[in-house]
């Protein structure tokens, strides 16, 4: 079928037609519902997708399953002052989240952390902090932090352009 027919934003498609198979998650300001999405995730082996809504500070949580996309769970995401800003994240599990915040107020920040569905902080790493004094255009260029998760999820990696390097971090998955 036609991907804008049912204003959906999770389609899964067959490779061979390109036609859809199931799709699910909708725009608007319901309780499952994303206003502004953004940064997404799949956890193959449960079948689950992730959506974050930028503007709501929501992590909306689909389930695949007898060829239905279907909302099972809602994560609210708390923020450390009204500056950060959430700028994606890594599903670790189906309720525990590696999350990549910029604070855009000084001192100009960017950290990670690892927060579980009841929107607890099971850990925290600070990336760089700097003052207004060190803000300028192409600093900020180079203060892309990426973040990636191995395949078996164990294992988090971090790209930052400013220091030129790439660095792992071991996790562990019962946290």
């Amino acid at each position: 079928g036609r991907l804008d027919a049912d204003k959906k934003l999770i389609y899964l498609l067959d490779t061979n037609d390109a036609s859809t198979l199931a799709s699910g998650g909708a725009k608007g300001r319901g309780h499952y519902e994303l206003l502004g999405p953004n940064a997404r995730d799949y956890i193959s082996r449960s079948g689950t997708f992730f959506l974050q809504d930028l503007i709501k500070s929501t992590i909306v949580l689909f389930k695949y399953d007898n060829n239905e996309i279907k909302a099972i769970n809602n994560f609210n995401i708390k923020q450390k002052s009204p500056g950060c800003v959430i700028q994606g994240f890594k599903a670790l599990s189906d309720s525990v989240f590696v999350i990549k915040v910029d604070d855009v107020v000084p001192p100009y920040s960017c950290y990670l952390s690892i927060v579980n569905s009841r929107n607890e902080t099971l850990d925290s790493l600070q990336i760089y902090e700097l003052d207004s004094k060190e803000i300028n255009h192409s600093l900020i260029r180079q203060l892309e932090v990426s973040i990636a998760l191995s395949p078996n999820r164990k294992n988090l990696i971090v790209c930052n352009g400013r220091f030129n390097h790439l660095t792992k971090y071991g996790l562990d998955d019962n946290k």
